[in-house]
């Protein structure tokens, strides 16, 4: 449970350093909810069982009840913007629970897939909530660009730095590994070493597109886009730090060493 709630921590911190402490701390109690739902969702434990709707009812039953107390807490803190993380965070739920495809004909269609299932969104929504962020259609619309580009920066550090533990998951218990080394290892018949090399390029050059889009909004666009911008890329510098660093995923070989 420690590693747990240290992971939560860690992930807020890093990825919202500037939000607001009192929704930092119930964003925190989301995200500890979240990672253990997702450490006990084979087990049986229906504690931590989470509806298809944003607001819980009772007659769901209590199995529902951690999750309905966090979700009034959050509503209660910003009704929309705490419905727009919770329906984030409910899709984002229903997408894990789906199979995946065996295979991926490129790079970009696993991306496409991988986009709702690893938690971007959830956690950008989760900036807006913290950082008490709330943008008009146009300023979406303005900013859409930089924030698919935010989300596949966001997928693509998160598989590179949690390889190893998906890979030992395949090797111990069987499980599928989902993950863009794998897709590109198979796609380019290479090695795991260079297909982490390939990613790590792809990141990169995600990076530049970055620089570029947060570049032209730069020249004219007002500030409450450019405040946004700037949320979406400290969240995904944070989530970097975040995946290289977390018990969950860059440290779970024990003794390894990250590569520069």
């Amino acid at each position: 449970m420690e590693a747990i709630i240290d992971g939560a921590v860690s992930l807020l911190v890093n990825v919202v350093p500037m939000g607001n402490l009192t929704r930092m701390k119930a964003l925190t109690k989301l995200y500890v909810f979240l990672f253990l739902s997702d450490d006990l969702v084979d087990s049986g434990n229906r504690v931590t069982m989470i509806p298809s709707h944003v607001e819980g009812k009772e007659e769901q039953g209590p199995e529902y009840t951690v999750y309905n107390t966090l979700a009034k807490e959050i509503l209660s803190e910003d009704f929309v913007q705490g419905k727009r993380l919770l329906e984030s965070v409910l899709s984002w739920i229903s997408t894990t629970q789906c199979t995946p495809p065996g295979a991926f004909p490129t790079l970009e269609d696993y991306m496409a897939y991988r986009a709702g299932d690893v938690g971007a969104d959830s956690v950008f929504r989760s900036m807006e909530f913290a950082c008490d962020i709330t943008l008009f259609d146009t300023d979406v619309e303005a900013v859409e660009h930089l924030r698919s580009l935010c989300g596949k920066h966001f997928l693509l550090t998160n598989d590179l730095y949690s390889y190893a533990k998906e890979a030992i998951a395949e090797q111990v218990h069987g499980v599928s590994v989902l993950n863009a080394v794998r897709v590109v290892q198979r796609l380019m018949n290479t090695s795991e070493d260079s297909a982490k090399a390939i990613v790590r390029q792809v990141i990169w050059d995600v990076e530049r597109q970055m620089n570029e889009e947060y570049e032209r909004l730069l020249q004219d666009a007002p500030k409450s886009q450019l405040t946004y911008a700037q949320g979406l890329i400290v969240c995904v510098a944070g989530n970097m730090f975040f995946s290289a660093t977390c018990p969950r995923y860059a440290r779970v070989v024990e003794g390894s060493r990250l590569h520069a």
